[in-house]
């Protein structure tokens, strides 16, 4: 009986010490990543897992909200600002969302005055951070719309989410190919190839960039769009002021992601948008705040092509050249 409770120990510690070692392969360059909190905070238990993770967190130092931030504006733009200038790094990614990023754009755009950022980072998350997504945009940098840090202690987020953005900050350039796009109106059904860069991100900043530096510039692009916690209504009236304000025209195609959380009727309003515009509509429920958050790199020529009735989104990337 000893004999056997032994081995049985033995073989559970094996396997746990196989998964960490496979862990650590797979999140190696992630590992390395500068992390800054431009927007929300975590709880301290979270924050103190995540350090055990990510090592580069070890950088960061944790301190209470302040008002619904990581720190203060200031605190907060001044970190960004310094990741966003140091040379060692290509990729600065955002611990989580939250709220906060439109706050500090003042003070990145100061910098891009004094000219004291001139050669582009590659910007890394989702969520709030769309807003500096937008403003990578206005600059001409190109970004990458992927999970966070703050993700890993979600329970229902899928740990391969890591595993693809590891990859990417593996090896810089190459094509990401994603399948099992839904056209959603007739423009879509009729497509046969569409070709533009992408940009976007949530659906509440989106709507919040309207009449600001960093607006969601559309034309000749492929626009992706997701939120949380938004209900129908609230969905079909952001969509409808962005269509009211002329924010999406010239837009080849739209592609929506998931409206997860406590978000009823969010397929009603998607069908009711894309019923009522001649722009292409996809839905693709790979990215956004759900358990799948595919990358998706922005400020690259994509295209969404169909082969044999099935839609594909072709998306070559090639961040060493930022």
């Amino acid at each position: 009986m000893k004999h056997n409770f032994r081995f049985y120990v033995y073989f559970l510690l094996s396997f746990c010490l196989e998964i960490k070692a496979v862990e650590e392969k797979s999140l190696k360059f992630l590992k390395r990543v500068e992390v800054v909190a431009p927007a929300g905070s975590l709880k301290f238990k979270d924050f103190s897992l995540l350090k055990s993770v990510f090592s580069s967190l070890k950088l960061l130092s944790w301190a209470p909200e302040v008002y619904w931030h990581s720190a203060s504006d200031e605190d907060r733009g001044a970190q960004l600002l310094n990741a966003l200038t140091q040379k060692k790094s290509l990729w600065v990614w955002c611990l989580r969302g939250g709220y906060g990023c439109a706050r500090i754009i003042p003070m990145l755009e100061a910098a891009v005055r004094q000219k004291k950022l001139f050669s582009p980072k590659v910007i890394i998350g989702y969520s709030d951070i769309t807003c500096l997504h937008l403003w990578a945009d206005s600059q001409g940098w190109k970004s990458l719309h992927a999970s966070m840090p703050g993700d890993w202690v979600k329970p229902c987020v899928k740990k391969n989410n890591f595993v693809l953005l590891n990859d990417i900050l593996e090896q810089p350039c190459g094509v990401l190919e994603y399948k099992n796009l839904e056209p959603f109106n007739q423009s879509a059904k009729e497509a046969v190839l569409l070709k533009g860069k992408i940009i976007g991100g949530n659906l509440t900043l989106l709507v919040h960039s309207i009449g600001t530096s960093w607006q969601l510039q559309s034309q000749g692009k492929i626009i992706i769009i997701e939120d949380l916690n938004i209900q129908g209504y609230q969905i079909d009236r952001a969509l409808y002021h962005l269509t009211q304000a002329g924010v999406l025209c010239g837009a080849v195609a739209i592609i929506f992601g998931t409206f997860s959380g406590n978000s009823f009727d969010w397929k009603k309003a998607l069908k009711r948008f894309a019923k009522n515009t001649k722009i292409p509509v996809f839905y693709w429920p790979y990215f956004g705040h759900d358990s799948c958050n595919y990358p998706i790199p922005f400020g690259f020529e994509s295209r969404v092509e169909c082969v044999t009735k099935k839609w594909i989104w072709s998306i070559p990337y090639h961040f060493s050249k930022s």
